[in-house]
């Protein structure tokens, strides 16, 4: 039990960690506001979750001695690794096919008014910050933390069975990855009108525990 409870403890200071890393650039530059969407600071939030994540390895695999591996870092055998890869994939799809395909019946024309070439539609994203936020940066990082990190630590807490330690991993994982959002409900309500914001909150909340146990 005391094996357990401080698995919880090291997985809730990943995640605490983790999201402090957004607002470190706000004590660092003395900013007058934490919650800037100015291309400058995405960058720097860009670097402090980069760094929060080299951070959660190090711990990780060197201070506790996780395997690299079973992080998800690198592939044990390679057939398992792309299969491992590929199913969450196409979960994913299968997940996000409804609004995709209400999406294509609703603007499905759009696709076809756009003439630019599709090498400049790729740099443009790759060369937008917004973009690589959204797609690239707060993805992969996030997988590394809460996927990656956290789910091996209370993997490894050894509760009775590797069923059951898989079982607390998933729910206690997805959990402390949906709370981690809870810092959106106070960036997108500063002036106090939180109570408007509120059910909007609360099912990010659960969409996200959904997504994080299924994933």
């Amino acid at each position: 039990m005391q094996e357990l409870l401080l698995a919880f403890l090291r997985s809730l200071a990943l995640a605490v960690f983790y999201v402090a890393s957004l607002y470190v650039w706000w004590i660092v530059c003395a900013r007058n506001t934490l919650f800037g969407e100015e291309p400058d600071q995405i960058v720097r939030r860009f670097i402090s979750v980069g760094v929060a994540s080299v951070v959660s390895i190090a711990y990780v695999h060197g201070l506790l001695g996780i395997d690299l591996s079973f992080i998800g870092l690198l592939p044990r055998d390679w057939p398992s690794f792309l299969l491992g890869c590929l199913l969450p994939l196409l979960l994913t799809a299968i997940l996000f096919l409804g609004p995709l395909v209400q999406w294509y019946l609703l603007s499905w024309e759009e696709l076809f008014e756009d003439t630019t070439p599709i090498p400049s539609r790729v740099w443009k994203c790759l060369t937008n910050v917004y973009w690589l936020r959204f797609y690239i940066v707060a993805p992969l990082t996030e997988e590394i933390v809460y996927r990656g990190c956290l789910c091996a630590l209370l993997h490894e807490a050894h509760i009775a069975s590797p069923a059951a330690n898989a079982l607390v991993a998933m729910t206690f994982g997805a959990v402390v990855f949906s709370l981690s959002h809870f810092h959106h409900f106070i960036e997108r309500s500063p002036t106090g009108e939180k109570l408007h914001t509120l059910p909007s909150l609360v099912a990010q909340l659960v969409i996200t525990s959904i997504f994080g146990f299924y994933s």
